[in-house]
């Protein structure tokens, strides 16, 4: 399966099978769909510091990890909320 593809946006549904790959294999060789990740966080208004984290390459990977985590969650509340799933309580 593929992770995210050059053509398509990033489909959440993938975020989970993302961060499987990028622990069994590191963020090197899913740069491409961690970037695209990092997009559509910051189009959808998720906390920049976490998506800076995960965009920047230099930083320890442990670094880049936790921000995963962090932009993941965000990015599937955000989803939720947009389907109407999650509605604020008055």
């Amino acid at each position: 399966m593929s992770i995210a593809t050059p053509r398509r946006a990033v489909d959440l549904s993938d975020a989970g099978s993302l961060g499987v790959a990028i622990a069994a294999d590191g963020f090197a060789p899913h740069e491409l769909a961690v970037r695209r990740l990092v997009r559509t966080a910051w189009a959808r208004g998720v906390r920049r510091t976490a998506a800076d984290v995960l965009a920047d390459t230099t930083a320890p990977d442990v670094a880049r990890l936790r921000a995963f985590a962090v932009v993941s969650a965000a990015l599937s509340r955000a989803t939720e909320d947009d389907r109407g799933l999650i509605r604020p309580v008055a």
